[in-house]
């Protein structure tokens, strides 16, 4: 039968409630609208050659049922947008490793986009749940660089199972082509937890006047929320120069804190404070997250004062460094790699003492690693 008729034969026995079904196929199409305005702005990982894509999952949690694994593809494509459904074909091809099932139940490739629906199921515990995210693991075998976005769609608990909606686009509008393509993850973190509003028993006037640093090259600068009592104030940012590397692309350089021991007593396990004291005029404060690469832990910090007014941060500098490099903390567990988030507030000296530090936190209960892969015929 084909399958547009056999879709629509099947479609017409489905009856999801329409208000869900507009709403998340507005999220779908938002989604894709988005992604093709600049699809730079999507965070990812780049990695040349066969393995083009790990991108930093941009999970967003769409309250929908979960339908399992064994129900048919049609139906799950139908609560999340019929008139897209039509166009996704049937791949219902598996792999399992570690004790895990991952299908590709259907795929619809076009142009430059691929975009996947995946199922992944625990067959032996209950390592996934519905705050699983893929992180850095999944790609598309293909000669060009990509970026990805990856949606949960949702978690069956009685079988364990874990629904997603992955899309994957080449750069430079280089179109997918060839007789099939291959997509494959080697793992994924879950059973995350969130902590709000964490206070950090540190006192801010130990802060150093001029504390130990160096300039470091960084991955990136985020942070950025504090405006000012008026909500006008424009947050000042760190010194930057550039060094240039052999590629001939300058790399950003930027002076933060000295990476020392972790502080005793933190209260998220996973997270470490490594610094607190002022660098050219501005403070600093220091988190670092062991093996960020893997959990994805991370977090942000701010000032409230008594009354509950919130300080935020004027920028975050990311950097890392591995223990060959002598970064000097307590990273321990013979993991090399430390990632570091360097707080600052342009926060003189004399008003510290208004201020108590406090933090939002995630973390990730549970990483598996594995080899996951699937090959997903292009014909017409």
């Amino acid at each position: 039968m084909h399958f547009k008729e056999a879709y629509r034969q099947y479609n017409e026995a489905i009856t999801p409630d329409p208000a869900l079904v507009r709403e998340t196929a507005d999220l779908a199409r938002e989604q894709e609208e988005e992604g093709r305005k600049d699809r730079r702005e999507v965070a990812f990982r780049l990695i040349r050659g066969t393995v083009a894509v790990a991108a930093v999952c941009l999970c967003f949690i769409i309250v929908v049922p979960v339908l399992a694994a064994s129900e048919p593809i049609y139906r799950l494509m139908s609560l999340v947008s019929p008139e897209l459904a039509q166009f996704f074909r049937p791949v219902q091809e598996a792999d399992e490793d570690k004790g895990i099932r991952m299908e590709v139940v259907s795929a619809y490739i076009h142009d430059d986009t691929a975009q996947v629906y995946v199922t992944l199921q625990d067959l032996e515990g209950d390592r996934i749940d519905g705050t699983i995210d893929l992180y850095d693991s999944y790609f598309l075998q293909t000669p060009f660089d990509c970026s990805a976005t990856c949606k949960t769609l949702g978690y069956d608990q009685e079988t364990r199972t874990a629904t997603l909606l992955i899309t994957i686009w080449q750069w430079g509008d280089q179109k997918i082509t060839g007789d099939k393509v291959t997509f494959a993850m080697r793992g994924f973190i879950s059973h995350k937890k969130e902590y709000k509003g964490v206070e950090i028993p540190v006192s801010l006037l130990e802060a150093e006047e001029d504390a130990p640093a160096s300039a470091q090259h960084i991955n990136g600068r985020g942070g950025g929320r504090f405006q000012g009592e008026d909500g006008t104030a424009v947050p000042k940012k760190a010194e930057v120069t550039y060094d240039v590397q052999e590629s001939g692309n300058p790399t950003p350089i930027v002076r933060v804190l000295v990476p020392g021991e972790m502080i005793p007593g933190f209260p998220v396990e996973g997270i470490g404070l490594t610094g607190m004291g002022y660098v050219d005029g501005l403070l600093h404060i220091q988190l670092a997250v062991p093996d960020r690469i893997r959990n994805d832990n991370h977090g942000s910090l701010y000032l409230m004062d008594k009354e509950g007014n919130i300080r935020g941060d004027d920028e975050c500098i990311y950097f890392h460094l591995s223990e060959r490099e002598g970064n000097g903390s307590s990273a321990g567990s013979g993991q090399e790699r430390v990632d570091y988030m360097d707080y600052i507030f342009s926060v003189p000296r004399e008003e510290l003492k208004r201020y108590t530090l406090y933090g939002d936190f995630v973390t990730s209960g549970v990483q598996v690693e594995g080899k996951w892969s699937v090959t997903i015929p292009l014909e017409e």
